[in-house]
């Protein structure tokens, strides 16, 4: 598969945005027609990780806004 077609194919999956914030992240979770399925927080944490990852599926595509606490991103992956 050639990467514009794959492309093109990605542009209708769902998407999850995400305002990740010290202690509690907000997320919208949008379908592939623009609708947002659910709105939800978790807390940064192990545990809410957990819930965020148990919630929405694996292929989902993922934004992230990240301007206020930048080595949050850093510790949860770690």
């Amino acid at each position: 598969m050639n990467v514009k077609r794959r492309n093109r194919k990605n542009m209708n999956s769902q998407v999850v945005g995400i305002d990740i914030d010290e202690e509690k992240s907000t997320v919208t979770y949008i379908s592939p027609e623009g609708k947002v399925k659910e709105n939800f927080e978790f807390d940064m944490s192990t545990d809410g990780y957990i819930e965020f990852t148990s919630r929405i599926p694996r292929e989902t595509r993922i934004a992230f806004e990240l301007d206020s606490a930048p080595d949050i991103l850093g510790e949860l992956i770690i």
